[in-house]
């Protein structure tokens, strides 16, 4: 049982009340601490003194609890602060995890980058979030599964191959074509490969670069669906809604009856000229993750989808599945800085800077931490020049330096034949090393509030800040000493930091190196 849950369940049982307690961001006030003083009627500061005075002293928890200002705060006693280097030791690679999920299948779609050209930032950052979230429920227990939607269909696809086509001419391309160098490649391998179907051409290579840019981003995809499979599954849907009286005509066109379920407005399933809107083939995919077994399903969709969302849960509610285990995440723009100026990006116009190029000069690991460090609803500034910047002031060398040094520490101490002890972590006292083993016991809650809020950020916030005191604590004590007894006890702790510093950079997908 974590911390956490040991303090909820001792306060519950003294107070005979539900009382749940969160993490405090300034020490001065504790380790622990609950506001339930402030939902009783009455005075806040009188109800935890009253709620205080229920209260058994348990010192196998806790040093010390006290009222300030209608807060309980709660103050961790030591032989709680070094039980978390047993815990970590024991639950290994596991530390922080457990059976949450239980199994639930969750289908998890990002990234469905159009193929009509290069992967470029906001890809990689809906990629980076997709995937550590893949990571972090896999590691909660839930039974994940990675999806790509090639949208291979429409007016797009047709201006693809028609750019191809004119590239091959030598001509310009078309009103509203592709602009793009890759396009010029392109047209020079259908000039040697000479493809019966230029758009199946077109489509089946934009795919290939699409996964090797993904596979050396890290990012792989359990499944890869096309838009042309799922217009199949239409004519059934129709049907269905047909059959449930929730479909009529007007203008020539098929309206679904949305409203019936929450929608502002009735929704049109079949134009007038008998071809389907958007949202049709996006509500039969969506129907078939259903019938494939998924009990959850997550997408992360840029803001320009916003307006998919009424449309498709009313559709869900009226074929019998419910809105609420179909979760859409925003992943908000990305605006790239270079030389201290915003580049603006157009794909057709072929300006941007494709995911590739960022990948070669600035490396993956470094991407993906700058992609991760914000709320994935905030608008993110993606500074390349900053991120090329290896120093203290980029957090990811920081944090994978402290792994490195870490690593170093190992060696030294292998080196002098000096062993981890232990039974001596009694001696780690100084507040350099008590704050770094609060800093251990609250890694569990950060990888449960990933978990209850799909915000990645919270691990690569974690990180820069277990990595800042660890460097503290390096740069102010010797792990390995001559005192044999404390370089043991320091080894132990050094070991715990590490284990969770290389959990959460997996978890993030980011590499742990062993030397730098």
């Amino acid at each position: 049982m974590r911390i956490k849950e040991k303090i909820n369940k001792w306060l519950n049982q003294s107070a005979g009340m539900s009382i749940d307690v969160a993490t405090t961001r300034n020490p001065a006030f504790g380790d622990y601490t609950t506001n339930i003083a402030f939902s009783i009627k009455g005075n806040p500061e009188d109800n935890a003194n009253k709620i205080l005075s229920n209260i058994d002293h348990n010192p196998d928890i806790v040093d010390k609890i006290e009222s300030k200002n209608g807060f309980i705060n709660i103050f961790l006693s030591k032989s709680a602060l070094l039980g978390v280097i047993d815990s970590v030791r024991i639950e290994g690679e596991q530390y922080g995890s457990y059976n949450k999920g239980k199994g639930e299948k969750i289908l998890l779609e990002f990234v469905s980058a159009n193929p009509t050209g290069l992967l470029v930032v906001p890809n990689g950052r809906a990629a980076s979030i997709g995937d550590c979230l893949h990571r972090v429920l896999s590691f909660m227990g839930y039974s994940v599964d990675k999806e790509f939607y090639i949208d291979d269909c429409g007016r797009q696809i047709k201006l693809l191959a028609q750019s191809i086509r004119a590239r091959m001419m030598g001509k310009d391309v078309p009103e509203g074509g592709y602009k793009g160098e890759y396009v010029n490649e392109l047209a020079k391998m259908a000039e040697s490969v000479k493809p019966d179907n230029l758009e199946e051409f077109a489509v089946a290579t934009m795919v290939s670069w699409q996964k090797k840019t993904l596979s050396d981003f890290g990012v792989k995809f359990n499944n890869w669906v096309r838009e042309s499979e799922v217009r199949e599954m239409c004519t059934e849907l129709i049907e269905d809604l047909r059959k449930k009286d929730l479909i009529y005509k007007k203008d020539d066109a098929l309206w679904f009856k949305a409203t019936l379920f929450g929608d502002d407005k009735d929704r049109v399933l079949i134009k007038r000229d008998g071809e389907y809107t958007y949202i049709t083939p996006d509500i039969a995919y969506h129907i078939n993750k259903f019938k494939r077994g998924y009990d959850t399903l997550i997408d992360i969709l840029g803001p320009d989808h916003l307006g998919h969302i009424p449309p498709l849960k009313s559709a869900l509610e009226a074929l019998g599945y419910s809105s609420k285990n179909l979760i859409i995440l925003i992943s908000q723009w990305v605006t790239t800085l270079e030389g201290g100026k915003k580049k603006r990006m157009s794909k057709r116009e072929g300006r941007f800077i494709a995911l590739d190029d960022i990948i070669s000069s600035i490396g993956k690991d470094v991407t993906k931490f700058i992609f991760l460090t914000r709320r994935r609803d905030s608008h993110l500034m993606f500074d390349m020049d900053a991120a090329k910047e290896e120093s203290k002031d980029n957090p990811v060398y920081y944090i994978q330096y402290a792994y490195a040094r870490m690593s170093s520490v190992e060696r030294v101490a292998k080196e002098r034949e000096i062993d981890t002890n232990y039974s001596k972590i009694y001696l780690l006292d100084n507040r350099e090393e008590l704050n770094l083993l609060k800093k251990l016991i609250h890694f569990p809650e950060i990888v449960e509030d990933v978990e209850k809020t799909l915000e990645p950020n919270h691990i690569p916030n974690y990180l820069s800040e277990l990595a800042s005191l660890f460097h503290t604590f390096y740069e102010m004590h010797r792990v390995v000493s001559n005192d044999i007894d404390l370089s043991g006890a320091r080894l132990a702790l050094t070991q715990a930091v590490k284990n969770v510093l290389g959990i959460g950079l997996s978890l993030l997908g980011i590499s742990a190196p062993e030397k730098m």
